[in-house]
């Protein structure tokens, strides 16, 4: 009952006979079993002949299987999987049409949530930021900003990259700030990290 969004791909590539590689691991009540692994050859003809609606998200896409089932050299089978634990353990699934219709819809936009906001001026308005003044500025930022982390929040996102730079730090400190009052942030931080530098604040939310 899960989607990830891998990437994205031009079609322009498709004329370059693309290759995608996965690798996965079954989870067990045991822990991890050997790891499966596979390269999928993306033809364009073939692509554009496997479109179907997806399960759960109800919504058209180009499908592929990459696993029918998991190689029987796993974890052994006195070892219940993952899947079977969850049968025996999880609460029925809704049966409501309106219910499963909101159950797809909301999986699918935390599938497709950009996990980054960006809050440099530029990327916020369309105004001429030559002539808006530094609390202008600051309070678009600030107003995008809350914004966001609502968003994340009901969407039902683990955690979120704040894009702030560097400069003087003002805006970076307005955010600790929120972040220090705000009720469901668990912890957030302002290391280094290889795509943003300093100029960007992990926040990782408490788990519901």
């Amino acid at each position: 009952m899960s989607a990830f969004p891998l990437g994205q791909m031009p079609f322009g590539m498709l004329n370059d006979l693309p290759e995608a590689r996965v690798e996965i691991w079954q989870i067990t009540t045991q822990g991890t079993g050997k790891a499966l692994r596979r390269t999928l050859k993306i033809r364009a003809k073939q692509f554009f002949s496997k479109v179907i609606t997806a399960p759960i998200l109800n919504k058209a896409v180009h499908h592929y299987v990459l696993f029918d089932s998991f190689d029987s050299q796993g974890p052994s089978e006195a070892h219940e999987d993952l899947k079977a634990y969850t049968r025996r353990h999880a609460p029925p699934l809704p049966q409501d049409g309106a219910t499963a219709s909101s159950r797809s819809r909301d999986l699918y936009e935390y599938a497709s949530f950009d996990s980054e906001i960006d809050l440099h001026i530029e990327e916020l308005t369309d105004k001429d930021i030559r002539r808006l003044h530094n609390a202008e500025i600051l309070r678009i930022q600030l107003r995008a900003f809350d914004a966001y982390l609502d968003r994340a929040l009901s969407v039902g996102v683990d955690r979120v990259f704040v894009i702030h730079g560097l400069g003087k730090g003002k805006l970076r400190n307005e955010i600790a700030t929120r972040l220090l009052k705000h009720p469901e942030v668990k912890t957030f931080k302002n290391d280094y990290h290889p795509n943003y530098g300093y100029g960007a604040t992990e926040v990782i939310f408490q788990r519901r």
